[in-house]
């Protein structure tokens, strides 16, 4: 049986989206956290970040 889509799916990515997810990282969460707050799936996020050139990786925070 195949797999459910989400119900998200092909829901049009708003600018508001895309600032919280820059935020997001700013903040130190990763992937998988930013997209469950997002509520898009980890391939949605990851082509999102793509697309508008948002590096997804977590740096270093110091002491």
């Amino acid at each position: 049986m195949a797999k459910k889509n989400p119900s998200n799916h092909g829901k049009v990515i708003t600018k508001k989206e895309i600032a919280d997810i820059k935020r997001l990282v700013k903040e130190g969460n990763n992937s998988t956290k930013i997209a469950k707050q997002v509520g898009r799936t980890l391939g949605s996020l990851r082509k999102l970040a793509f697309d508008n050139e948002i590096s997804l990786r977590v740096k270093k925070k110091t002491k």
